[in-house]
C-alpha cells in the first residue's frame, strides 16, 4: 500500500484527482449494483414467496376439508383454479409416497413427481409444514404443503398428501432486472453528472489556484522576484499563497538588498542602473569608501563597525530621497546612483556629492562611542563617461582612489588624466609583492642636526624602491599602496629590523648617543601585537645610547586621538622618542596636542618654504614653535633648504634642523662620513 502510494505521488495533483474520481465512481457504482441487486432481488423472492405461501396455504385448507369429505370434485377444482393463478405453470397433489393424484395437467396423475420433476429434494422439503425452494437460475419455485388425508383405498385410516406448486419466476425476475438496470444507470448518470461537477468545482478552485501558485514559483526559480500570488478564498491554498507571499518577500530581502544595511545589495543595484542604461536615462554613478575603516574594526571591533556600516547607510539614503538609490558595494564601500534631472553640469554634481560627504563626516555615536570618519567619492556619469555599468564602475573606481591619494574626504569626477595614474597604479600594485619577496626595497637616512651647533642628533629611515622593471618609484607613489594592500605592516617591521642592523653597525664606528626616528603607520601603531614586536624584537637588543624614535602623521594621530595617546604612553615608557610628524598640515585640536604628551613637533616642509620672507609662513611657524615650548614640546623645521631659513629658524628658538641644507637622504654606509664631518667641524 505504502509503495502504491509512493507511486501515485508521482503524478501531477489533478491527475491524481481524476484517477481518485474514476476509481470512487466505479467503487460506488458497483458497490450500489451488487447492494442494490441483493436487496431488490431478496425483497423481490420474500415478497413472492410470502404470497405464494399464502395463497398456497388457502388451497391446502379447501383440498383437505373437500377430499376428507370426498368431494373429489372440489379438489379437482381448487387445483384447477389454483393452476390458473399468474405464473402458477404446475400444481400436483401426492400422496406420502410422492404419487401424483391430482395434477393440472391429466398427464402426470399416477405418475411419481420426482419422476416429472427431475431431482425434486422431495424428503428435504417435507421436512417442514410449509417450504419452498428456488431452482439453480432462480427461473422457478417450488412450494410444497403438507395435507391430511383419509384413506382413499381404506387401507389405512389416516394418511398425508402433498400439495407442490411450480411457480414460474422468469417474468417477475426479468422485470426486476429490468427495473434494476434502470435505476443503476440513473445511479451512474447521477455520480458521473457529480464527477463532472467535482471536476469543474476543482478545476476552478482548486487546480486553478494551484497552477496560479506553481506558475509564480517558476518565475521565482527563474529569478523573477517582482510577483505575487493573488488566488481567491480562505481555505488552506489561500493560506499556502498567503506564506508564498511572506517568503517571497523574504527572499527579496536576501536576493535584492544587503542583509546588514538594507540598502540595494552589489547585485540588484547593477539589475536597476543596467534598467536605465536600456531606457538611455542620464545619472551618474558614485562610489564611496570610508577613509581608514579597517582601523575602526581593529579598534572596536567589527560589530561597532558594522553597526557604523548602518548608520552610514542610513544617512545616504535619507540625503539622496527620491532623486537616486543607494547599493552596497561591499565592505566599506557604497553606491549611489543619481538622477540625471539632479544637476546641469559637473559643478552642480560635484556640490552634490560634496554635501553628501559633509554629512557623512558629521561623528557617529555607536553604543556610547563617538566615533569621527570621512569618506572619499569616485563620480562617473552616463553617457558621458561609458556605455555600459562596467565600465562607469570602474571609472567611479579609479576617480574614488584618486581622490584617496591626493587629500582623502573629497569628491572626485573621472576624467583622462585620473584613468592614466590609474594605470600607473596598477603597475606598481602588481609588481608591489615581488618587491618584498625580491628585496627591492631599501633604506636611506636624512640627518637631522641641533639649530645651536649643528651635530647630527638623529636620523631619519626613509624607504625606497628602484625596481628592476619600473625604476625608481616615488614613495608618495608606493606608500599608499602599501597601506591599501595592508603590506606596510610587514614592511614596517622589516624597516625596524634593517635600522637594528645599522645601529649595530654604526655603533661600532662610535656613532653613539643619537635618535633613528622610524616612520610608523597607524594600521602599524593600532595592531595589536606592535608594541610586543618592538620590546621583543627592538628593543631587547641593547646597542648602547642608541634612541629609537618613531615618527606619526600629525593628521593619522588626529584620527583616533584618544587610541593614540594611550599607545604613545606605552611607547614613551619604554624610552622611544615620538614625534608628530608633517605638523600643520593635519587638523589638531589644541586641547588633544596639549594631553599628546609627545617629545618632538616637526614643522612641515610646506610651511618652511615660505620664510623668512612669507608673512603668513613665518606667523605661522613662529606660533608652533611657541605653542611647542608652551606645550614642553622640542620642534624640528624639515625641508630646510637654505641659510636664510637656518638663521630664521634658529632666531625663533627652533631645536633641531632637517633637509638638504645639510644633507639629502643618503645610504647607511655614508652616514658614517657624514656623522664624523657634522660632528667634527662643529667642535
Amino acid at each position: 500500500m505504502i509503495d502504491f502510494f509512493r507511486l501515485l505521488i508521482r503524478f501531477k495533483l489533478r491527475h491524481i484527482f481524476y484517477f481518485t474520481l474514476v476509481v470512487s465512481a466505479i467503487f460506488s457504482i458497483s458497490l450500489f449494483t451488487i447492494s442494490f441487486s441483493n436487496f431488490y432481488l431478496g425483497q423481490l423472492k420474500k415478497s413472492t414467496v410470502e404470497k405464494l405461501k399464502i395463497k398456497l396455504s388457502l388451497a391446502s385448507e379447501l383440498i383437505e376439508k373437500n377430499i376428507n369429505q370426498g368431494n373429489l370434485s372440489e379438489v379437482e377444482a381448487v387445483v384447477a383454479y389454483l393452476s390458473t393463478m399468474k405464473n402458477i405453470e404446475e400444481v400436483f397433489l401426492t400422496d406420502e409416497r410422492g404419487k401424483i393424484i391430482f395434477s393440472s395437467s391429466k398427464k402426470y396423475i399416477g405418475k411419481n413427481i420426482e419422476e416429472v420433476l427431475k431431482k425434486f429434494p422431495l424428503k428435504k422439503l417435507l421436512k417442514e409444514k410449509i417450504s419452498y425452494l428456488f431452482s439453480k437460475n432462480n427461473e422457478y419455485i417450488y412450494a410444497i404443503d403438507k395435507i391430511f388425508l383419509k384413506d382413499i383405498s381404506a387401507i389405512r385410516p389416516i394418511k398425508h398428501g402433498n400439495l407442490i406448486v411450480v411457480y414460474n419466476f422468469k417474468k417477475e425476475l426479468l422485470s426486476a432486472k429490468w427495473a434494476l438496470a434502470k435505476s443503476i444507470f440513473i445511479f451512474m448518470l447521477s455520480i458521473i453528472s457529480a464527477g463532472f461537477i467535482i471536476d469543474m468545482i476543482f478545476k476552478k478552485y482548486i487546480s486553478r489556484r494551484i497552477e496560479i501558485i506553481t506558475c509564480v514559483l517558476e518565475k521565482v526559480s527563474k529569478g523573477n522576484l517582482e510577483v505575487k500570488i493573488s488566488v481567491f478564498g480562505n481555505d488552506e491554498i489561500k493560506s499556502i499563497a498567503e506564506k508564498i507571499n511572506e517568503m517571497i518577500d523574504k527572499l527579496k530581502g536576501y536576493v535584492y538588498y544587503d542583509h546588514l544595511t538594507g540598502v540595494f545589495n552589489r547585485h540588484s543595484f547593477e539589475k536597476k542602473v543596467n534598467r536605465k542604461i536600456h531606457k538611455n536615462e542620464k545619472f551618474a554613478i558614485v562610489m564611496f569608501d570610508t577613509d581608514n575603516f579597517k582601523d575602526i574594526n581593529d579598534l572596536f571591533g567589527h560589530y561597532i563597525g558594522d553597526k557604523l556600516l548602518q548608520q552610514y547607510a542610513s544617512r545616504l539614503e535619507k540625503e539622496i530621497g527620491e532623486n537616486g538609490f543607494v547599493g552596497r558595494f561591499g565592505g566599506d564601500e557604497f553606491l549611489l546612483c543619481i538622477k540625471g534631472y539632479c544637476y546641469k553640469n559637473d559643478g552642480e554634481l560635484k556640490n552634490k556629492v560634496e554635501r553628501i560627504l559633509k554629512v557623512l563626516s558629521n561623528p557617529f555615536f555607536v553604543d556610547n562611542y563617538k566615533i569621527d570618519i570621512t569618506s572619499t567619492a569616485g563620480i562617473a556619469k552616463f553617457p558621458e563617461h561609458a556605455k555600459n555599468y562596467t565600465d562607469l564602475l570602474k571609472l567611479a573606481d579609479i576617480a574614488l582612489y584618486y581622490g584617496k591619494e591626493i587629500g582623502k574626504n573629497i569628491a572626485v569626477i573621472a576624467n583622462e588624466n585620473i584613468v592614466k595614474q590609474n594605470i600607473r597604479k596598477a603597475e606598481i600594485t602588481s609588481h608591489i609583492r615581488d618587491a618584498i619577496e625580491n628585496k627591492e626595497f631599501f633604506i636611506v637616512y636624512q640627518p637631522i642636526v641641533s639649530a645651536k651647533d649643528f651635530k647630527i642628533t638623529g636620523l631619519e629611515a626613509l624607504l625606497r624602491w628602484n625596481s628592476p622593471t619600473l625604476g625608481f618609484i616615488s614613495p608618495a607613489e608606493f606608500i599608499p599602496i602599501l597601506e591599501e594592500t595592508g603590506l606596510i605592516k610587514e614592511v614596517g617591521k622589516w624597516v625596524f629590523r634593517e635600522v637594528l642592523k645599522q645601529s649595530i653597525i654604526w655603533e661600532n664606528y662610535g656613532i653613539k648617543n643619537i635618535k633613528v626616528n622610524v616612520n610608523v603607520d597607524i594600521q602599524q601603531l593600532l595592531e595589536t601585537d606592535f608594541y610586543k614586536f618592538l620590546k621583543d624584537e627592538i628593543l631587547s637588543k641593547n646597542f648602547e645610547k642608541l634612541k629609537l624614535g618613531i615618527e606619526i602623521t600629525e593628521s593619522e594621530a588626529m584620527q583616533y586621538p584618544e587610541l593614540i595617546i594611550e599607545k604613545i604612553k606605552q611607547l614613551r615608557l619604554s624610552g622611544i622618542v615620538i614625534s608628530i610628524d608633517d605638523f600643520g598640515t593635519g587638523n589638531s585640536s589644541l586641547s588633544y596636542l596639549k594631553t599628546m604628551n609627545v617629545d618632538y613637533i616637526k614643522i612641515d616642509k610646506s610651511f618652511i618654504d615660505g620664510v623668512p620672507n612669507d608673512e603668513h609662513s613665518a606667523i605661522l611657524v613662529k606660533t608652533i614653535i611657541n605653542l611647542s615650548k608652551l606645550f614642553g614640546y622640542k620642534t624640528v623645521a624639515e625641508g630646510v633648504e637654505t641659510k636664510e631659513q637656518v638663521e630664521y629658524l634658529k632666531q625663533l628658538g627652533c631645536d633641531e634642523l632637517q633637509g638638504y641644507y645639510f644633507s639629502k637622504p643618503v645610504p647607511p654606509e655614508e652616514i658614517i662620513n657624514i656623522y664624523k664631518k657634522f660632528n667634527q667641524e662643529t667642535n
